[in-house]
């Protein structure tokens, strides 16, 4: 109750409110301090002379009392670093909620292209952009873009990338050891993915459903974009030997099941 919290001296306080701290969670999509400082005014109270501390200590601000205009726990939230301290209101390229500085971006969340990932690691769309068709029950990685040249360039988790792919190389066993096979991998997968007629939306970060191709796609693609049916028959076969090339390098026969 907050008539309780408020008997609490204000370090023990804070102390409670140190765990709400972006940083502790990342992932989250909202800032938990807005949810407890929009409770009731004795917690918005709370929350902001914590919020007022933080900007004393760490950014060397001293904020005005009683002001309409200024608020301390939106200052420390939007316009902070939450690694350096330092002044940005740019947020970390993974969690969109963190207000994270470029350097301090880098350093924390280390990170990787797709082109990377794929070259370097033989990794995929299917491996790395989960869940899908492929891989139904693995969890999503840490994704995100930036802009570039104007463009947008797909960055991963370096840390998510490392942990894929040993997972996909359990998965194969002694045939990830074959250079040969990791390298036609990601092309094989490519080809599953146009008769899926799907694309990954990095900005979404979700897999979906392209136009059915036009006559012109057709003609030049091979026999067996020529349908909807022996598209569908093509992915089907080519899915059942990804699974059966896992299972014969070592897949458990519970994560088999899993897939199937």
């Amino acid at each position: 109750m907050p008539t309780q919290l408020d008997t609490l001296p204000p370090e023990i306080l804070f102390n409670i409110l140190s765990f709400t701290e972006p940083t502790c969670n990342p992932t989250l999509t909202s800032y938990s301090l807005n949810a407890i400082a929009e409770t009731n005014k004795q917690l918005n109270a709370i929350v902001e002379e914590y919020a007022r501390s933080l900007l004393k200590q760490h950014a060397n601000i001293t904020p005005p009392k009683h002001s309409k205009t200024f608020t301390c726990r939106k200052r420390w939230l939007a316009d902070i670093c939450q690694f350096c301290k330092k002044t940005s209101k740019r947020t970390a390229c993974f969690y969109p909620t963190l207000t994270c500085c470029d350097k301090c971006d880098r350093k924390q969340y280390p990170k990787m292209t797709m082109t990377k990932a794929t070259q370097d690691h033989h990794l995929s769309k299917l491996d790395l952009f989960t869940p899908n068709l492929l891989h139904p029950h693995l969890p999503s990685l840490a994704v995100g873009t930036i802009k570039v040249m104007g463009g947008d360039t797909t960055l991963i988790s370096e840390a998510d990338v490392l942990a894929r792919r040993e997972y996909i190389h359990r998965l194969l066993g002694d045939k990830a050891k074959d250079p040969a096979v990791m390298r036609v991998r990601p092309a094989t997968h490519e080809r599953i993915i146009k008769h899926l007629n799907t694309f990954y939306d990095y900005r979404r970060r979700k897999w979906r459903q392209l136009m059915p191709p036009g006559e012109d796609q057709i003609r030049k693609g091979p026999k067996s974009m020529a349908t909807e049916e022996s598209r569908r028959v093509y992915a089907d076969k080519a899915l059942k030997r990804e699974w059966a090339a896992a299972r014969q390098g070592g897949m458990s026969k519970h994560t088999a099941i899993e897939l199937e």
